[in-house]
């Protein structure tokens, strides 16, 4: 199992190794000046674009000098550039593996643009452990260049990650200041589930509900609001108002049969609407069906 283990990250590192050196070889100003004459391919052209070297179309623009203080890449070692080429053309195993050399010092580079680019590299691969902890690394790291940055990445792979418990803390104990901050105005309603749930899970239900109060209706975090506030207003002694919201998150969207029979259920909301419906049946209240 080790051995066809190393075999497959060889390989991996093997198919990066490759596309590095294309990519680079984009890049270069040489390659770039002898192909200057011909209609460029629908292929190559984007690879230049998302390193800012050409047009959305398939026609070659003036050359433009590169950038002040941005070396062109020698063919085949990996740079903040071609990563970012790679991860913007969705070859994204590719810039994982370039990133990580900058992030190690196995190359030189941006090293805190590179850690933030990892961190979205993991992610689009649906490594949610790592780019948790890629992010979670920077949000730590006051002085970082991308921490503020990462809290957004954060709150998303809260959805991934719904039973991380350090991940909630950081978020919660940063969501406050957060939701002050106008780059977050659209994640407050996942900001305010955060702080409330925080706060539930420190023993502070009465700070909680008045958090989750905000969540807007209609929204994707509001029926996971609404099974919070239901167990906060439990905490609080207030029955009636928790039967009412624990009803409302065990009910609200609930798919038909056919969706059902097709496979059509969102796994997150399903799981909100179990937790409500046996909060309901620990105050004697079954969900109406």
């Amino acid at each position: 199992m080790a051995e066809r283990y190393a075999v497959v990250q060889q390989r991996k590192a093997q198919i990066a190794q490759r596309n590095i050196a294309f990519v680079s070889a984009m890049v270069d100003p040489k390659v770039r000046s002898t192909m200057a004459s011909v209609r460029w391919s629908c292929v190559v052209a984007p690879l230049l674009v998302v390193a800012g070297l050409g047009s959305v179309g398939c026609k070659p623009t003036v050359e433009q000098p590169d950038p002040p203080g941005v070396p062109v890449p020698i063919h085949g070692t990996p740079s903040n550039p071609i990563g970012e080429a790679l991860y913007k053309t969705e070859d994204y195993a590719a810039a994982a593996w370039v990133f990580e050399q900058l992030v190690a010092g196995a190359a030189e580079g941006d090293r805190a643009k590179a850690e933030f680019w990892l961190g979205k590299s993991y992610f689009q691969l649906d490594d949610f452990t790592r780019a948790t902890r890629v992010f979670m690394s920077i949000a730590r790291d006051e002085p970082h260049e991308y921490r503020t940055l990462a809290f957004p990445w954060l709150v998303t792979l809260r959805r991934e990650r719904p039973e991380d418990v350090e991940l909630l803390q950081l978020i919660g104990e940063h969501a406050e200041a957060l939701l002050e901050d106008e780059l977050f105005a659209a994640m407050r309603d996942p900001l305010l589930l955060a702080v409330g749930e925080h706060r539930l899970r420190t023993g502070r239900p009465a700070e909680a509900l008045a958090w989750l109060e905000q969540v807007s209706d209609g929204t994707n975090a509001y029926e996971e609001a609404q099974l919070l506030a239901g167990l906060a207003a439990a905490q609080l002694g207030r029955r009636a108002e928790a039967i009412e919201r624990l009803s409302l998150a065990a009910t609200r969207g609930a798919p038909t049969r056919r969706e059902r029979r097709k496979g059509e259920v969102d796994p997150r909301e399903e799981r909100i609407r179990q937790r409500a419906a046996q909060e309901l049946e620990r105050l004697g209240q079954p969900p109406r069906r």
